[in-house]
């Protein structure tokens, strides 16, 4: 299916691994335009080499982790997915680029980042039609470890810097016709646990963010949908210092076999992959899509809950 995303500019941010770099990835691929945004330059060269690469490329020698269910060296050597964000930088370009894909050095919760970013989008590819808010980052630290700081920075990144970049990109999309955004939040906003309070009540916030948005931008051409992942096999979760990492230690298991017990609690039997994430944005990005005010979860049925 076209979702007719051709020559429409996108922007990514988290966009150096993950999701962020799974949705670049696929939306390059239908012919948008995009920009990815991070706060590590070298990470974000990294990600521009890696999406010039054919996908075949990508795929070779996995020896078929992946397709078993494993995690390939490639997945955890990527660089910190939603993790790019705390760089106190400029709005820049970052390593290589082309006519269709920019990489932009930049702190998304800096307080001018959405400004600084809407002017360099927009004097690389025009107007923008996409935003992805995919930056962010979690650690497992318990309830009562819980440091004020932590709250904050998980408050500000999460919807504070949402905020901003919905603020500072929907007016540019409205002037251009329309456009999408879709905020990459997670199954931890739809069921929290103790064990990442910081970061689940502020993805609950992000989705509040989103249906207060999508009800003041629906009328000006412009939706606003939210993704909520579970457990997905991203650096977040499977880097050093990320989440099976911690979760092993609290098992006092290998990695290995703490992951097996990890996803043996998942109806699918497996993490998601960042691809099977991509894939919902970029069908929300589409203009072909009516849908606004919603949120998609992708977590294979970990949350369940029933609608009325």
């Amino acid at each position: 299916m076209d979702l007719d995303l051709r020559d429409r500019s996108c922007v990514v941010t988290g966009g150096s691994s993950g999701i962020g770099l799974a949705t670049a990835r696929l939306l390059l691929g239908e012919g948008a335009r995009v920009a990815i945004v991070g706060r590590d330059e070298s990470r974000l060269a990294r990600a521009v080499e890696e999406l010039a690469r054919p996908t075949e490329e990508l795929t070779a020698g996995d020896d078929g982790d992946a397709a078993a269910g494993g995690r390939s060296a490639a997945t955890r050597r990527g660089a910190a997915s939603e993790a790019d964000t705390r760089l106190a930088g400029r709005a820049g370009p970052a390593g290589p680029s082309s006519d269709r894909l920019v990489a932009i050095a930049l702190d998304v919760a800096a307080p001018d980042a959405g400004a600084r970013l809407l002017v360099a989008v927009e004097e690389r590819f025009g107007p923008p039609w996409g935003l992805v808010n995919s930056a962010g980052t979690s650690k497992l630290i318990p309830l009562e470890e819980l440091a004020d700081a932590e709250w904050r920075d998980q408050w500000e990144l999460n919807v504070v810097a949402r905020q901003g970049l919905m603020d500072a990109f929907a007016p540019a999309m409205e002037a251009a016709g329309g456009g999408s955004i879709v905020n990459v939040a997670s199954s931890a906003g739809r069921q929290p646990s103790a064990r990442n309070a910081a970061y689940a009540v502020a993805k609950r916030g992000e989705l509040a963010l989103t249906l207060l948005y999508a009800e003041r931008l629906g009328g000006r051409g412009v939706r606003v949908n939210a993704v909520a992942p579970g457990p997905t096999a991203t650096p977040l979760w499977l880097e050093p210092g990320g989440i099976l990492e911690t979760t092993a230690r609290e098992m006092g298991l290998e990695e290995a076999e703490a992951l097996k017990q990890v996803e043996a609690g998942l109806p699918l039997g497996r993490l998601a992959t960042p691809e099977e994430v991509a894939a919902v944005i970029a069908t929300l990005l589409s203009p072909r899509s009516t849908r606004s005010g919603s949120t998609s979860p992708v977590d294979g049925g970990h949350v369940k809950e029933v609608f009325s």
